[in-house]
């Protein structure tokens, strides 16, 4: 099966700063469950490699979560927000 992937882009405060990051990274949509699968996760210079792990999440009852642990986190709920912002663009231009 192949799967669609895309670029995503969102803001990310560091935790107990009041600094943030721009990143972008790449979701790919696995269809089976459905989950979503983000990676690499760059700064906006950045041509190669990724500043984190890759991710997968879920939206379970409103909230995105990790495959793995079913919780979420600001993470989590940040990607999860920018693929929902992307999904509803994408449905108002049809």
């Amino acid at each position: 099966m192949t799967h669609h992937s895309y670029f995503i882009e969102f803001d990310i405060q560091l935790e107990k700063t009041p600094v943030f990051l721009h990143l972008s990274a790449q979701v790919e949509l696995h269809h089976s469950v459905p989950y979503y699968v983000i990676s690499n996760f760059r700064t906006a210079h950045q041509k190669e490699g990724s500043i984190l792990p890759t991710l997968k999440i879920r939206k379970k009852q409103g909230k995105w979560v990790h495959m793995d642990t079913g919780k979420p986190t600001n993470l989590s709920e940040v990607v999860g927000k920018a693929i929902d912002d992307l999904n509803a663009r994408s449905s108002a231009t049809g």
